[in-house]
């Protein structure tokens, strides 16, 4: 693949990629990803676990006027809800037992996370409250016959010299369809990968885990199942809109050194 369809994000790529990513394809004010994967521990090869989830978006903002400085600056919310599931019966976790220990299993649920993106013409910046991750290879486009994606890896490191360091690298890919017909007719799709610590209920190690996400319209077309469980642990998340934020929340990196868990949209499995 030459340079012509494998390069860094320009502006215009920046500001297409926010805008796929969190805002609705309709004339909602947020958007809604299903996704489905597994989590595969790196030790033994073994797959310790399905993934299914649900995640809400909105674009806050987005800052043009310093495009010719090469920079920008997009603010967008999200909130997530992600389950567990046994990989051989696909029911859904409640309990794990190894070892003659029997670990309760929750489902990860994030709330409202006001996330500020800066691209810089070589990488992309993600920061929460006082945690920050960089791009490792920077944001690259790539484009394959009919479909456009965009690769942003990310190296995210929580915490602090005092309480320690937890660190993760993950990588999204975001597939879209060049031909506006097949933009019509079939929804981007969101890939992601993680490396780091395997869940708390399963033990210490690492493990890989894997989600491939589908743009919806609506939750109509959601598993009857996956929405009876949603609505068991939060009654309100299929409909509860997200709240406003303050711009205020990004202005200072150091706001403590107390260890983050629910950053950047993340899935961090460590609590």
């Amino acid at each position: 693949m030459d340079n012509s369809t494998h390069r860094l994000w320009t502006a215009k790529d920046f500001i297409e990629y926010i805008k796929l990513r969190w805002k609705s394809p309709l004339f909602s004010k947020k958007c809604c990803w299903y996704g489905t994967g597994s989590i595969v521990s790196c030790e033994t090869g073994k797959v310790i676990a399905l993934l299914e989830g649900l995640e809400w978006g909105t674009v806050r903002s987005i800052s043009q006027q310093s495009s010719n400085q090469g920079t920008m600056t997009a603010v967008v919310s999200s909130k997530k809800l992600y389950f567990f599931k046994d990989p051989e019966t696909g029911k859904y976790l409640s309990e794990q037992v190894s070892l003659q220990q029997t670990r309760k299993v929750h489902p990860i649920s994030y709330p409202q996370q006001d996330i500020q993106l800066v691209w810089n013409n070589h990488s992309v910046e993600l920061s929460k409250e006082s945690v920050s991750s960089k791009t490792v290879l920077g944001a690259r486009v790539a484009n394959m016959a009919n479909i456009r994606v965009y690769s942003l890896p990310i190296f995210v490191r929580m915490g602090s010299k005092k309480a320690g360091y937890i660190s993760t690298l993950e990588k999204y890919e975001l597939y879209q369809y060049n031909h506006f017909l097949s933009r019509l007719l079939m929804s981007p799709i969101l890939s992601w990968v993680r490396y780091g610590d395997c869940p708390s209920w399963y033990g210490k190690g690492k493990c890989t885990s894997y989600l491939v996400s589908k743009k919806l319209n609506s939750t109509h077309s959601l598993p009857k199942e996956f929405i009876h469980q949603v609505r068991k642990i939060d009654p309100s998340f299929l409909q509860q809109s997200l709240s406003s934020y303050g711009e205020t929340f990004f202005e200072s990196d150091n706001k403590g050194d107390h260890r983050s868990k629910r950053i950047l949209g993340e899935r961090s499995f460590s609590k």
